[in-house]
């Protein structure tokens, strides 16, 4: 038997659990046209909230009805060139290619797409991961296109991106991003127990596979809802088992939270650590000295300073996802794991209680 999970990022799950409400929504959007608030979207969450996974599954729905789609990760750094690479084809017989010397104007190969894809009943779907890190200038031309082709000419030109939370403090608070501070909005949280019940027991059993209640229980549990954290358990919990289809014991689900533990740290963990700097990881140490969520007045006093220094430095580690917002004048660390980690006798970067 094949292990049915896959834990690695932006792959199709067996069974896409909890996304059902964003799936209908984009189907309905497309199928209502230009008008539909839905038709222009953007996805929000966390890493490993399946946001790479549910633009896949949109392009997948939009090619299933005749459209053509350009998918692009605003992190590779050519996000103009590669957009206007992906859509030139469908418009290469249409218009005379301008000089080599004068650059092709976004709004124009996008309409000239569009229109070609109309003719043919369709239309076009532009998807864009990682938005958070475009370049700013790169991204205004692309908005103000998109919002004449799309919401004043009402052509059959859709957008779905994809973003960490942070965006909306970071490229959406640029007065030039109008057209993207009015998308609609679709944020991704933590899947409940019974969607992350289906989530592990749906490909075990699938697979020919069984899980004892109790090792589903513990396993539930121990993924808190956390999409990349479901694929790692269920994967783990289904290789040590020496028999799957005699059934995933507790002891295997113990043993691969474990070995999932270790990954999320590996890929999540450590790589946001590296990148930031030393009163950021202060300020992550003091916060570690709580149990769950911490108060700002509480880690100021651990630091020993004042509320506006400590702020600054909330805001920065809020956008770089390391940490949440929890209400007002608190924080939780956005992958708990950290707070365990940080404290772990082997982390020498500062010293332990």
């Amino acid at each position: 038997m094949t292990n049915p999970f896959v834990p690695t990022y932006g792959a199709t799950p067996p069974l896409l659990a909890g996304r059902n409400r964003v799936i209908t929504r984009f189907e309905s959007a497309l199928q209502h046209g230009p008008t539909h608030p839905d038709y222009t979207l953007l996805l929000t969450g966390r890493q490993g909230y399946g946001k790479t996974v549910l633009l896949n599954s949109v392009e997948a729905i939009a090619r299933d009805n005749g459209w053509s789609v350009v998918s692009l990760s605003a992190s590779s750094g050519r996000f103009r060139s590669e957009l206007l690479s992906g859509v030139g084809g469908s418009v290469a017989e249409r218009q005379p290619s301008p000089p080599a010397s004068i650059p092709p104007l976004i709004r124009t190969v996008l309409t000239a797409a569009a229109d070609h894809m109309a003719e043919q009943g369709a239309g076009l779907l532009v998807t864009v991961d990682e938005l958070q890190a475009v370049d700013p200038m790169e991204m205004r031309e692309f908005a103000n296109a998109i919002q004449h082709i799309t919401r004043r000419e009402l052509r059959p030109l859709a957008f779905v991106g994809a973003a960490l939370p942070e965006v909306e403090d970071t490229l959406l608070a640029d007065p030039g991003m109008t057209f993207f501070q009015r998308c609609a909005r679709a944020p991704l949280s933590a899947l409940s127990k019974d969607d992350t019940h289906l989530a592990i027991e749906y490909p075990i059993r699938n697979s020919g596979g069984h899980i004892d209640a109790d090792a589903l229980a513990a396993a539930v549990e121990h993924t808190a809802g956390f999409p990349f954290m479901v694929q790692l358990v269920g994967f783990h919990s289904w290789d040590i088992c020496v028999d799957p289809a005699a059934g995933i014991a507790l002891k295997d689900v113990e043993a691969g939270v474990v070995e999932s533990l270790e990954v999320l740290v590996e890929q999540i963990i450590q790589p946001l650590w590296k990148a930031l700097s030393p009163v950021d990881k202060a300020f992550l140490f003091a916060m570690a000295q709580d149990d769950t969520v911490s108060h700002i007045a509480d880690i100021a006093d651990r630091l020993g300073r004042d509320g506006n220094y400590v702020n600054y430095y909330r805001a920065r580690l809020i956008q770089t996802g390391v940490v949440v917002p929890e209400g007002r004048g608190r924080l939780c660390f956005a992958h708990p794991v950290m707070r365990t980690w940080l404290l772990h006798p082997s982390r020498r970067d500062y010293p332990h209680p």
